[in-house]
């Protein structure tokens, strides 16, 4: 038997150690602070207090899912970082929002930028790098 699904709210949020709250909206949209060492999503079962949320994760429908009581709540994960890669990591409280900005994800419509903390002092005070990232299949 299935539990009741409610609509979630920022405060039912099981957030990890040290994952701060940035920002939200009213339509469901969810601006989290990952700090490095944390996983975006538990790899396996019971990783789950080292992760983002602390709660189980659907891998096939990139969701968080917990209980409180009798009732199921959701929260749908838009992007992701490596574990020791600290930033910002969107959620949806509701899969309509998670549906909208995948989308704009997957058409190329969100800009994302890359910021690195360098440790000692560049040659050249400022600059920029300019390159496409892309995924090796053959070297992962």
């Amino acid at each position: 038997m299935n539990s009741p699904q409610q609509i979630t709210q920022v405060s039912d949020l099981p957030l990890g150690p040290r994952v701060r709250l940035i920002t939200s909206n009213q339509h469901g949209l969810v601006a989290l602070d990952k700090p490095a060492g944390l996983m975006s999503h538990p790899n396996k079962e019971g990783e789950s207090m080292r992760s983002l949320l602390r709660a189980s994760y659907d891998y096939d429908g990139e969701v968080y899912k917990w209980q409180v009581g009798d009732v199921e709540h959701r929260a749908w994960l838009i992007n992701r970082l490596d574990s020791p890669t600290s930033g910002v990591i969107l959620l949806a409280l509701n899969e309509d929002i998670n549906t909208a900005i995948k989308q704009r994800f997957s058409t190329h419509q969100v800009t994302k930028v890359y910021y690195a903390l360098v440790k000692g002092v560049p040659p050249v005070p400022a600059g920029s790098w300019i390159d496409s990232l892309r995924k090796d299949v053959y070297r992962r």
